[in-house]
């Protein structure tokens, strides 16, 4: 109806313009709602393990045994859960931008090399994080305890 009131090439251009997005919604418009709805199902779903999984360890202790043993699980379950959801959040993008036609090969390598800079400028920061782990793993210390190390103390 409208199409016979307009300009000829004004509706052209709209009939090609609808023609092409339609063309690029079923191509690869339904891929990416379909990779971002696997992205975020598997962050729901990985959510509710490390969950289930951290509430099966803590029913598993015994109530008042060990109260260290809670904290450390709880840690332990927290980082775990947040580990598993930048590692799916990060794939979920990249397979997101895959999708909509851009090259991903640049920014993973450029990630890499940002990477390499960043392990070589904050050498000292990369070696607290690695030896904070081992000392939760280890279980030297935990979440809360109050410490006493060269005359500092902390939570």
């Amino acid at each position: 109806m409208f199409a016979a009131l307009m300009n000829p090439k004004l509706a052209q251009f709209l009939d090609r313009a609808w023609d092409s997005t339609t063309e690029w919604l079923l191509t690869n418009g339904l891929p990416l709602v379909l990779t971002l709805a696997v992205t975020m199902v598997a962050l729901k779903l990985s959510g509710f393990m490390i969950d289930r999984i951290g509430k099966a360890i803590l029913k598993g202790i015994q109530p008042g045994s060990n109260p260290r043993m809670v904290q450390r699980s709880t840690t332990l379950t927290h980082i775990l859960h947040s580990t598993v959801r930048a590692l799916i959040a990060f794939a979920g993008v990249m397979m997101a931008l895959s999708e909509v036609g851009i090259n991903i090969t640049p920014i993973l390598a450029s990630a890499g090399i940002a990477g390499l800079a960043v392990g070589f400028g904050a050498q000292s920061l990369v070696k607290d994080v690695i030896t904070g782990f081992f000392i939760l793993l280890e279980d030297q210390y935990g979440v809360g305890d109050i410490i006493d190390i060269g005359g500092k103390i902390g939570t």
